[in-house]
Order: C-alpha cells, then structure tokens, then sequence
C-alpha cells in the first residue's frame, strides 16, 4: 500500500519510539522453542539491511555530513560560534523542549498501542481481575514488557526495585487493586511508560558525549519517578468509576500535568520545561486524537537564514543521540542458546535499531529543510554539496527514497516478530505429577479460575491448567500441540480410547457424546473425560487428580483389583516363556546359559525382557507384554543397546566383514523397524585396507549408498550413540559363577525373583 511521505515519517517517528513488549508487534507476547528460532532466523536475514542502513553513516546525510565537520575542528567551531552569537546555540531549555517532545510521542504511542490490543483484553468481562499494582509493574514491566526482568535492561534490578520504592512510598504501604481489566489496562500504560522513558533517558545518561545533553537527560529521570508516582496514587483512589477505557481519559486523568503537583516542578525548572512542553503538545494534539502529525518539527523551523544554525545545532543533538544508541546496541551480547534470553536481547537491539529511524528520520528531514528554506546557507555545508554532487536526484526525491528506506527497515523490524504460534508438542501424560511446569513451558497467561476459587489458573491457545492444594485440572479446548497419550484434538474418537485403555485407563462412563475414564498411576486417582463432535472425533477432554461422583469409589476399588490382574498376567506370561526356553548347561549343577534383565522401554510401566540365550546362534532377544500376550525382537548375539527414556534400540550385529544397524521402536505392542543401514566388504577373501590401517568398506543407509562419515551421520540423526546404553555396560565377569554380574543382570533363578517382586512400574 502506497503512504505519502508525511505519513511514512509520522510512522516511523512515533512508532518508532515504542519499546515493544517483549516483540515488536502487538501479538501474543509468549514464545515456544520453536518460535524463538523463527524469530532468530528472521533477525539473521535482516541483519545486514540494519547494519547498512541503520548503522552506517555511508547512506544517512545529516549523520555523514556531522561525523566530517566534527572532523574539521575549526569549521564546526566557527559554527558554534555564529550559533553562539544569534542566540541559535541549545541551552537547557532546548534540549528539555527536544526531549519532552520524544518522549511525548512516546506515550501517545503506548496510548494508542493500548487502546487497540491491550494485555489485558482477554480477561472475561463478567470476572473481576484482583492484582496487586505492583504484581502488575512486574506482569507489565517484567514478564510482558521491555524484557523478561526489566533489570536486564536497565542495570540489573534498579528499575523494578525503583517501582517498589515509588509506589509503596506514594501508596502509604496501602495495598491497591486493579478490579478490572479497564482499570488494569491503565496501569498497563503507565508502567510501560514509566520504562520506555527511563530506559531512553538512560541510553542518553550513558552514552551521549554531549555533557549538558546528558545532565537534561538526568534530571528528566526524576521526573519519570514522579509522575510514576503521581499516577499511581491516583489509580489508587479511582477504584474503577472510570468505566470502559478511554484514551481522553488517561489524558484527563493521568496526562503529564500531575507532574504540576509534585513539588519538583517548582525546584526544577528542567522538568517544569519538560512538564510544560509536554502540556503544550499535549493540548495541541488533543483534537486530532494524538495523531501527531504536527510533531515532525521538534521546534521552530521557520524560513530564514539565521535558521540554518538552529538546523545545524538540531542535527549535532541528533547525531550524537544516533551515535550513542549505536553503542548501546553494539553493547546488546545476543546469547547463541534457544532461550527467551535471546528474544530479550533481540528486543533490546530492535528498540535501539527502531530508536534509531526516529533519529535518522529527524536528521533527514533537516538536511531537507536546509536544502528547501536556507538556500544562502546551503554553500557553507560544502560537505552537503559533496553528498548531493553528480546523483541526479532533486531534494524531494532524496528524501521521499531515505524515508522509503527507513520505513521498509521498521516494516522489517516489527516482521521479525511475526510468527505463527509455533508450539513444540506436549505429551500431557509427562506432566501429571509436575503439571505447574507447563506454565513455563508453554508460555501460560494467567486467568479467572474456573474449577476452584483462588486457585493458580493459566490458559495458552484454549488449553487450560489450574490447580491448587495438590490438586489439579486440565481442560484442552483448542490446543492441537496438547497431546493426550498421542491423541490430538480431532483424531477419533477410536484412537483416543484405543490410547487410553493401552495405558491402563478404564471405561468409567459412556454416553453418545462422549466417554470418561479412570486409572491409578503410583496408587492416585485420575479421572478424564473425552467429548466428541458430530463426526466422531475429539472435540476437547478434561481430566484431573480428584475424581469424584456416583460410583467412584467402587470403581477405583475395582481398578485396584484389575491393576493386580494386569501385573500377574506379564508376570505369568514371562514366567511361562522362560521355563519354556530356558536351556540347562550343566545337569548336575543345575545352571542355565541365559541372561536377563527387565527394563522399560516405552514408558507404559510394564517391563520388557531382555534375554541373551548364550550363543551366537541363539542371539539376543527383547520381549514386550501387550494385550495379553508376548510379542518378540531377536537380535545379534549381544547386539542390543538403547536410549533410556526415548523408546529406541538398536540391534548392532555382524561378523566377516558384513556388519549391520537397526533401529526399532515399541509402538502399540509391534517393534516397528525405523531405519536399517549395512556396511562391509563385497568379498571377504579380498578385503583392501587404507593407509590406517582400517579395511575399506561399502556403507549403505536405507538401501542408498553412502561414505562412511556420512553413514555415521544419518545414524546418529535418528539414534544418539552417544547416549546409548550396553546392556552389559559396567558389569563384570564372575568367573566363578561363568557369567556377568552387575547392571540389574539375572540368571535364571534371579530372573523369577525379580519378576515376582516387581510392580507394574508406573
């Protein structure tokens, strides 16, 4: 879409001044894994558009033209002085006038950015919310806001810490709540404000060379304290008769003016100039509902010669705020891991880099102005003349090409946080014992309770988790990711019972819409109940820790005795397997060849059983109980490893220059192959060696031939070796007994001893 020119500097003038929360976009504030790599990926392909066009002074006129006549000592110290002398020099008053009116824009822009999407809209109109302010200062500030701890930012905790300060010493310790989400959204605003000010006052304080710009800098700090407290303690006392939010509201209300009312308006006249001047935009701007479009003049750009020194001045303020958020942002370490550490620091560096366009947009449009309005000065800027010299390009035309190439960097900036609501799949039957932990992992927002009252309550893409005193309930509503034994929302309804009843639940109660079921893990109860749509596919579940109702009891008391069936039936099945199989060695001692093991691989709680029969003949073999009966893997002759917790193994075999992998997985009671590869020599007889040593062998993974660096890669992309376990690792040879010991390792009588004491280990 097409904007004219003044709309594009307004855009990236205001909005570029926003400190986005936690992205640069309006969006859902919370990122999974995977989104965080999206979003790093689009950070790397912008990357070099930033540094060139953002970064660099090569393709910026006021920038270059600024760094060379900093250069040329005499000549900017001639200018000073003509400045000087025509009262055009910036004194206090200029730079508290410059940053009153940055800041201004600033919060309009919040303002705004609330009145549209605001933290808060997905609080249920019909619930009150019951916040403390300052849980909301950390909700805004911290975990939504400028970065995961706004002390991350702003040297370590001194923010957060200022916030405790500002509003306990204003409230009088007295505890304020926000009772609704139109009240909430007003707290939102001022906290957001109160950071995005200080953190850009700061970047000033710290690195701008220009010493009395950094003083105006500081002392407007002070003013960001109080008005923070100001607004505050007047939320303190609204106790929502404001009603529905409203942008004229706040600036009735909680506009700059409170600041009148502190008692540092009248000790400090920087900030009773910084106050007043933001009155003064304020109430301009008032009637066109803050849209700023008179605020690309950062004070009096009236034609006139003399006016070429004000120009000139202006754009050393900006240039040296352009330098200095340059070294902030070169000062941002961007961490390498996937962590919500990297989309802070991320963050960080697209403020500056938007922060960045403000400036540049404001240098430009000076240099245009000096082209447009001061033609007898324009010759003395020789340095401008250069710049334009043999382009070809008339002064509308340069401008409108700079503007156009500092939009498409803040339409870039706010697109690298443009995900789609990318989730990593979540088993939900890991986490019924540490179900609090998918706060975290799946960026939960806080809700209204909706089970008990006062419980923790959380909610992310319909699927809800709220618990209290030990006891939990889960609702998935919308969550495809949130996975139920491997059931999906919209599989069938088949599948989903299917899944169930393997992993031990029991029908509890059926009807057409839908089933529920119960089971015990460690002894607890879990009840869970599956509703289905007109198809016959799941519609949502619920499930929790407390099944209660009519015939409860009976029937946990009746799963208790299944449960005991269910463990007797594997355990009299492999009883019965081994005595069938076993082979006596030696007669008169009574010994048998075979080794054993138990050992969970799927995670369902009933063990699998390794054998290894004691000859490369009779090989290894895993055994698997499922539905009442014993399904079978055989295997090379201890060949067998496996990857504890991943439900992989692998039969690694061979002799004679023929070797072999398999990778097998346990799925639904089969051993289902992955993936198979083989390597060895065509011709044993006539096996060519290299100069290592090592015979030069043929590699083929899944039927297609490969190098042997690159077998050992494919294998490993789907069965970490390295963290794979032997199953005779660490034990050790009796030679007493003919046989290892160690590891969980049996023979035949302590095989049958541990099965009859073992439980069903889930």
């Amino acid at each position: 879409m097409k904007r004219i020119l003044a709309a594009m500097l307004i855009i990236s003038m205001t909005a570029g001044m926003t400190i986005q929360n936690v992205k640069a976009s309006d969006e859902e504030i919370y990122y999974s894994e995977s989104q965080i790599e999206s979003i790093a990926q689009n950070y790397t392909e912008n990357e070099s558009l930033f540094e060139k066009c953002l970064c660099s002074d090569e393709g910026i006129a006021y920038w270059k033209m600024l760094h060379k006549m900093n250069e040329d000592h005499a000549f900017s110290w001639a200018l000073d002085i003509s400045s000087k002398m025509i009262d055009e020099y910036p004194d206090e008053q200029r730079y508290a006038e410059i940053l009153s009116c940055l800041i201004s824009m600033q919060t309009g822009e919040i303002v705004e950015q609330v009145s549209n999407q605001s933290r808060f809209d997905n609080i249920n109109d019909t619930k009150d919310l019951a916040l403390d302010v300052i849980d909301i200062a950390h909700e805004i500030i911290g975990d939504m806001g400028i970065i995961d701890s706004i002390g991350e930012i702003i040297g370590k905790t001194e923010l957060v810490d200022s916030v405790n300060e500002i509003a306990g010493a204003a409230l009088d310790s007295r505890t304020v709540i926000a009772d609704t989400r139109e009240l909430a959204k007003y707290y939102e605003i001022i906290f957001q404000d109160y950071a995005e000010s200080t953190m850009f006052l700061d970047a000033i304080v710290s690195y701008s060379e220009n010493s009395e710009l950094k003083e105006v800098a500081e002392d407007l700090k002070k003013a960001g304290d109080n008005l923070l407290a100001k607004r505050v303690e007047y939320l303190a006392d609204v106790n929502g008769e404001w009603g529905e939010f409203g942008v004229d509201i706040f600036y009735d209300n909680l506009g700059v003016d409170l600041l009148k009312q502190s008692e540092i308006y009248n000790t400090d006249n920087t900030v009773k100039i910084f106050t007043d001047k933001a009155i003064e935009i304020t109430e301009t701007f008032s009637d066109v509902k803050l849209a700023f479009d008179g605020m690309l003049c950062l004070g009096n750009l009236a034609a006139g010669t003399n006016n070429t020194y004000n120009r000139y001045q202006e754009m050393k303020v900006v240039a040296d705020i352009s330098d200095a958020l340059l070294k902030a942002s070169e000062a941002v370490e961007v961490p390498t891991d996937t962590t919500t550490d990297k989309i802070n620091a991320l963050n960080e560096k697209c403020y500056y880099y938007k922060s960045l366009i403000v400036n540049h947009a404001r240098g430009e449009y000076l240099v245009h102005q000096l082209l447009m309005k001061d033609a007898e000065g324009v010759s003395s800027f020789r340095w401008l003349k250069e710049y334009f010299s043999g382009n070809g390009m008339k002064t509308d035309e340069w401008y409108d090409s700079q503007i156009e190439v500092l939009v498409k960097c803040y339409d870039a900036i706010n697109n690298i946080f443009h995900v789609d609501e990318i989730h990593d799949t979540i088993e939900i039957s890991d986490y019924l014992e540490s179900y609090d932990q998918l706060k975290e992992l799946l960026a939960m927002q806080p809700v209204d309770y909706w089970q008990f009252p006062d419980s923790e309550s959380y909610m992310v893409d319909d699927f809800y988790v709220e618990w209290k005193n030990g006891l939990f309930s889960m609702k998935n509503e919308g969550a495809s990711y949130v996975k139920l034994y491997g059931t999906a929302l919209g599989d069938s309804m088949t599948e989903a019972d299917q899944a169930l009843t393997e992993n031990g639940w029991v029908i509890y109660a059926e009807s057409e819409s839908g089933h529920s079921y119960l089971t015990l893990i460690e002894e607890e109860p879990y009840y869970v109940e599956l509703d289905a749509d007109e198809d016959g596919n799941l519609k949502d579940w619920y499930l929790n820790n407390w099944p209660e109702g009519e015939g409860i009891a009976e029937a946990l008391e009746n799963l208790t005795g299944e449960k005991t069936a269910q463990e007797d039936s594997w355990k009299s099945a492999y009883l019965n397997y081994i005595e069938t199989n076993t082979q006596i060695e030696d007669p008169e001692k009574g010994t048998h060849r075979e080794i054993y093991k138990l050992l969970d691989l799927n995670g369902d709680g009933v063990p699998e059983l390794y054998i290894n029969f004691g000859s490369t003949a009779g090989g290894d073999a895993i055994l698997s109980y499922f539905n009442g009966e014993i399904v079978e893997q055989k295997m090379y002759n201890y060949g067998f490893r496996y990857i504890e917790g991943a439900n992989l193994f692998r039969d690694f075999g061979g002799h004679m220059d023929e070797y072999y992998d398999k990778i097998y997985t346990l799925e639904n009671g089969n051993f289902v192959l992955l993936y198979s590869g083989e390597y060895g020599a065509e011709d044993n007889s006539k096996v060519e060696y290299g100069d290592d040593g090592m015979p030069v062998y043929r590699y083929f993974w899944e039927n297609e031939e490969v190098s042997s660096e690159e077998y050992e890669r494919k294998l490993n992309e789907v069965y970490d070796t390295e963290k794979e376990i032997k199953i005779f690792q660490d034990a050790q040879y009796d030679s007493e007994k003919g046989r290892y010991v160690g590891n969980g390792l049996c023979d035949y009588q302590e095989i049958i001893e541990a099965i009859e004491e073992t439980s069903v280990l889930n």
